[in-house]
């Protein structure tokens, strides 16, 4: 018996760009890269609520990082979920670093 991810093969996500971003940058773009993508495929930082995410191919997602996802210094796990089929990937590490000049 096959399931759906089986058929159309796993989600993984192999890389993030960038990978790491100054405590409360705004509006940077965000890249996933990986296989298996599809049009339902959205972005998630340590599992809360999907990011808006745009679907550029199998093998890239993107969406924009706000101060929501950057605001707090420190690692946040990246998935891609597949709404229609519930699949979750692998996690990469998006690393938030300390701002030099706190304001």
């Amino acid at each position: 018996m096959s399931s759906k991810s089986s058929e159309r093969g796993d989600l993984i996500l192999d890389f993030v760009s960038p990978p790491e971003v100054q405590q409360g940058s705004d509006s940077i773009e965000f890249s996933a890269f990986g296989q298996n993508f599809t049009e339902s495929c959205l972005i998630l930082f340590d599992g809360a609520s999907p990011k808006p995410t745009v679907f550029v191919s199998n093998q890239t997602l993107k969406t924009t990082l706000t101060p929501a996802i950057t605001g707090v210094p420190g690692q946040k796990r990246v998935f891609v979920h597949d709404s229609t089929t519930g699949e979750i990937s692998n996690d990469k590490t998006l690393h938030v670093v300390p701002c030099d000049d706190p304001r």
